[in-house]
C-alpha cells in the first residue's frame, strides 16, 4: 500500500489522505488529517500510518503536529492525535 497525505497549492494546504493498492491498481480516499499541511513525513507501522510535521501554510512554515491514521480498519477511519 502507498499512502499520500497533505499537499500545498496557491489556495493553501490540504488535509486529504489517499491510499493506493498496487494489487487492485486503485486509489481510495481515507479520512482527512485534522491538521492540513504540506511537506510532512509519513511512515507506516503495521496498519497505522504516522504523519509528522509539515507546514500548515504554503511556503516555509512548520508544524509540531503528529497524527496517526489506522488504515487497516475502515476506509474512512478518523485520525488520532
Amino acid at each position: 500500500m502507498v499512502i499520500s497525505a497533505g499537499a500545498e497549492s496557491s489556495a493553501g494546504t490540504s488535509a486529504a489522505v489517499f491510499a493506493y493498492s498496487p494489487a487492485a491498481n486503485r486509489w481510495r480516499q481515507l479520512a482527512d488529517l485534522p491538521t492540513p499541511r504540506h511537506g510532512l513525513a509519513v511512515v507506516g507501522i503495521a496498519s497505522t500510518v504516522h504523519v509528522v510535521g509539515g507546514g500548515p501554510q504554503p511556503g516555509l512554515s512548520v508544524s509540531a503536529a503528529n497524527e496517526s491514521l489506522d488504515v487497516g480498519a475502515s476506509p474512512r477511519t478518523r485520525v488520532r492525535r
